[in-house]
Protein backbone atom coordinates (compact mmCIF):
# COMPACT_ATOMS: atom_id res chain seq x y z
CA UNK A 1 0.00 0.00 0.00
CA UNK A 2 2.89 2.56 0.33
CA UNK A 3 3.81 2.14 -3.15
CA UNK A 4 -0.09 3.00 -4.19
CA UNK A 5 -0.13 6.24 -2.03
CA UNK A 6 3.43 7.24 -3.68
CA UNK A 7 1.87 7.06 -6.88
CA UNK A 8 -1.73 8.06 -5.82
CA UNK A 9 -0.10 11.31 -3.87
CA UNK A 10 2.65 11.79 -6.19
CA UNK A 11 5.06 12.64 -2.79
CA UNK A 12 8.96 11.98 -3.52
CA UNK A 13 10.37 8.48 -1.98
CA UNK A 14 12.51 10.06 0.18
CA UNK A 15 10.30 12.33 1.53
CA UNK A 16 7.86 9.10 2.09
CA UNK A 17 9.93 6.97 3.70
CA UNK A 18 11.57 9.57 5.85
CA UNK A 19 7.61 9.85 6.63
CA UNK A 20 7.44 6.41 7.25
CA UNK A 21 10.06 6.05 9.36
CA UNK A 22 9.19 8.85 11.53
CA UNK A 23 5.76 7.51 12.04
CA UNK A 24 7.40 4.00 12.94
CA UNK A 25 9.62 5.78 15.30
CA UNK A 26 7.09 7.03 17.44
CA UNK A 27 5.08 4.22 17.25
CA UNK A 28 8.16 2.22 18.47
CA UNK A 29 8.34 4.98 21.44
CA UNK A 30 4.48 4.53 22.05
CA UNK A 31 5.43 0.52 23.52
CA UNK A 32 3.80 -0.89 20.08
Amino acid sequence: WIIEQQKAEGVNPREDVYIILRLDGRVRRSGR
